[in-house]
């Protein structure tokens, strides 16, 4: 696949867009890249720490600045991909709701 190959030959993957839920970011963490993403994304802060993903302002500077901290930065050891399962979303999810309620609400569905 000739895509596959582009993520495995890449030393960095950037995304400059924003406030977006972007799946081509999480292939790049899944090829084991290091990515430059914006701020206004949601980032696991233990992904800054083990520099995996680096953040960026949306401007032109604060994504060269990212960008060249991200080449520099050592590879990473690898990316954490279990807590990526639907069981761990939708868990989350569950309990963002309400456990309680949610399991009601999917009681009396089953019933019906």
């Amino acid at each position: 696949n000739e895509l596959s190959d582009y993520y495995a030959a890449c030393d960095l993957f950037v995304s400059a867009d924003h406030s977006d839920y972007d799946i081509t970011t999480y292939t790049a963490l899944g090829f084991g890249k290091k990515v430059v993403w914006t701020t206004e994304n949601e980032i696991e802060s233990d992904w800054i720490e083990r520099k995996i993903v680096f953040s960026a302002e949306v401007n032109p500077q604060s994504f060269a600045d990212a960008m060249q901290k991200a080449l520099e930065a050592d590879s990473p050891t690898c990316m954490p991909t279990d807590q990526f399962s639907w069981e761990v979303y939708f868990s989350s999810v569950l309990k963002y709701l309400g456990a309680g309620t949610c399991s009601q609400r999917l009681s009396q569905q089953q019933l019906q």
